[in-house]
């Protein structure tokens, strides 16, 4: 599959961090629109880790 980094994202969309912040809120409300779109094209959004050193990511697996 395919993984990108949330930091990534913010700095290639050239986020705030306000605006990562409220995506990050975004993805994680399962019944948010946004959140059900990428699901039904196979993305899914992980937190790896937790505080400081936690990394936020979006993940598509390989059809299979």
């Amino acid at each position: 599959g395919t993984t990108v980094q949330l930091s990534d994202l913010r700095r290639e969309l050239g986020l705030s961090p306000r605006n990562l912040r409220d995506l990050k809120e975004t993805l994680r409300a399962d019944g948010h629109p946004l959140t059900q779109r990428l699901l039904a094209l196979g993305v899914a959004y992980r937190v790896v880790g937790r505080g400081r050193g936690s990394r936020a990511m979006l993940t598509k697996a390989w059809p299979s």
